[in-house]
């Protein structure tokens, strides 16, 4: 008998922050300056 067998789906919601943070158009702009800073940040380090 397997103990973690399911006979349904479970479908998991992201938390609001998450998905404001990864999931927004609006949180784009936030990460293209932090993509940027971190791309010339190693293209310095060589």
């Amino acid at each position: 008998m397997n103990m973690f067998a399911r006979s349904t789906p479970v479908d998991l919601q992201d938390p609001p922050l998450y998905r404001a943070l990864f999931a927004s158009t609006a949180a784009a702009p936030i990460w293209l300056i932090v993509r940027t800073y971190v791309g010339w940040q190693w293209l310095h380090a060589g």
